[in-house]
C-alpha cells in the first residue's frame, strides 16, 4: 500500500494540507486513488483543474520505481496513519503525511532537541556532550539535525552512552 502514499504525495498541486484533507475525506491513499473527479471537486481547496489532474494521473509506475529505490537504500516510510508517527506532529495543521527514515523508530519517542552552531566553542562542545550523555543515561532520546558542530556532538555523545537519537534532516535521507 506504500505505493499509493508515494503516488499521492508526488501529485503536482497537492501539498500536505490538501493530502490531509483527502485522507480525511476518503480515509486512505488507495481510496483517493480510486475516487472520481467529481468526488475531488466536492472538497474545499480542490478546483476543477486540480480534480482533473488527480483523476488523470492514476499511474503507479513512478511510485513503484521510487519504492524500489527506497528499498535499495534501506529507506522506510512512516505515514501519518502509522501508530509510530509522533502525535505532536500529527496535530499540526500542515503535518507531513509521509516521513522517510532509516533505522528504527521507538514508540513514543519524545525527547529533547539539542541544536546549535556548526562552528562552536570548546565550551559549547563540552556542555553539549554532557547534556546528551545525561539524557542518554535517563533513556531520553536526543533529537537534532545531524549537522557538524553541536548537532553532531549531541548525537555522538548520546550514542556513546547507549542512548537513542532522532535526526531530522534539512535535505533527505537519500543525500
Amino acid at each position: 500500500m506504500d505505493k499509493y502514499w508515494l503516488w499521492m504525495v508526488n501529485l503536482k498541486g497537492l501539498g500536505n494540507k490538501l493530502c490531509n484533507k483527502l485522507l480525511g475525506e476518503f480515509g486512505s491513499p488507495w481510496q483517493v486513488y480510486n475516487a472520481s473527479e467529481s468526488d475531488f471537486k466536492k472538497i474545499e481547496g480542490i478546483g476543477s483543474a486540480l480534480a482533473h489532474t488527480i483523476a488523470a494521473n492514476r499511474c503507479l509506475d513512478k511510485a513503484e520505481r521510487l519504492l524500489e529505490s527506497l528499498a535499495m537504500s534501506n529507506i522506510k516510510l512512516l505515514t501519518i496513519k502509522d501508530s509510530l508517527y509522533p502525535l505532536e506532529v500529527k496535530s499540526l495543521p500542515n503535518a507531513p503525511v509521509l516521513l522517510y527514515y532509516k533505522g528504527q523508530i521507538r514508540p513514543q519517542s519524545l525527547g529533547v532537541a539539542i541544536v546549535g552552531a556548526r562552528r562552536c566553542t570548546e565550551y559549547g562542545k563540552k556542555v553539549t556532550q554532557e547534556a546528551a550523555a545525561f539524557l542518554a543515561k535517563q533513556d531520553i532520546p536526543v533529537i537534532s539535525g545531524m549537522a557538524k558542530g553541536i548537532d553532531g556532538y549531541a548525537h555522538t555523545a548520546c550514542l556513546k552512552e547507549g542512548g537513542y537519537t532522532l535526526a531530522f534532516l534539512g535535505n533527505g535521507v537519500d543525500i
